[in-house]
């Protein structure tokens, strides 16, 4: 149940207690490893517990989907879009898999090949993913990035609509609603989706986003202080600079962002944002150094 419900600490805790009553039970470390994996890089994990546990899981099933799968993900995660690539596409040529097994393969491939360009691959992955699993949140949140991708707002609210529906504690969503919303124009409804995310996964990237909502509704003295507990958040994250320097540029701290932007410019997920395309740092556009960043992506 804290699984589903993207409850990471429950779940962490859950899994603990179910692999020392059951250390080499493959399902109970199958769960172990994904509640390790959804919570990712916060404090309630420890640097290797993953691996960890994705090797403990191979030792008892070494075919097993689910591990297999964890990787897949990571490599896209690490923008290593032709590894994910033929980790997934090895996954999605196996006849073994259970619908849901076989459609994150298939999601896995869809966000590979999105990031490696070919956006009517990724689309006809991602649709066959969710007919198989069709209530699936990850689904969901494949479908509205594209939609985002691609302009259509509208089917980007949908999609991210039903997953914060479907999952009302899954803070990415909310995340996601809450840019989608301030496409559209949506301060104030942006405002209260952006504080969810921030409330409920307390993260760098989640709580600098929510310091630019709180700069774009005029509060900023509210704005610094939410972006001082993101930077206090921050670790080595891109995304996380990536949406630091936003917020700063809302503030109207241009130096601050273009030294955010700097660090940003230096990782692989420059490959897939650009802030040279984004409106949100239009305001950038023109100055020598932020034109020096964007010259060296």
């Amino acid at each position: 149940g804290a699984l589903r419900r993207s409850e990471n600490k429950p779940a962490l805790e859950a899994t603990e207690r179910l692999i020392a009553a059951f250390p080499n039970d493959p399902e109970a470390l199958t769960l172990r490893a994904y509640a390790l994996f959804h919570a990712g890089n916060t404090d309630l994990t420890t640097p290797g517990a993953l691996e960890d546990a994705l090797r403990a899981v191979e030792r008892v099933d070494p075919k097993s989907a689910a591990a297999r799968n964890i990787r897949c993900e990571l490599l896209n995660g690490q923008y290593k879009a032709q590894a994910a690539f033929e980790c997934a596409d090895g996954l999605v040529s196996r006849t073994d898999l259970t619908p849901a097994a076989r459609g994150w393969a298939l999601r896995n491939r869809s966000w590979a090949k999105s990031q490696l360009g070919d956006s009517t691959g990724a689309r006809q992955d991602l649709h066959e993913a969710t007919v198989l699993d069709p209530t699936n949140r990850f689904n969901l949140q494949m479908l509205g990035l594209e939609a985002l991708k691609a302009d259509d707002l509208k089917g980007a609210m949908i999609a991210f609509g039903n997953c914060t529906a479907l999952v009302p504690s899954y803070a990415f969503c909310h995340l996601c609603m809450a840019i989608t919303l301030n496409k559209m124009g949506n301060r104030l409804e942006a405002l209260d989706e952006s504080q969810r995310a921030c409330d409920l996964r307390h993260v760098a990237e989640d709580c600098a986003y929510h310091a630019f909502c709180l700069a774009k509704v005029g509060r900023q003295s509210e704005a610094k202080a939410q972006l001082k507990e993101a930077i206090a958040l921050a670790g080595t994250d891109a995304n996380e600079f990536y949406e630091i320097a936003r917020a700063w540029v809302a503030l109207g701290e241009k130096s601050k962002a273009l030294q955010s932007l700097r660090r940003f410019s230096t990782s692989d997920a420059a490959m897939e944002w650009n802030p040279g395309e984004d409106p949100d740092f239009a305001s950038l556009r023109g100055d020598p150094e932020f034109e020096s960043i964007m010259a060296g992506q």
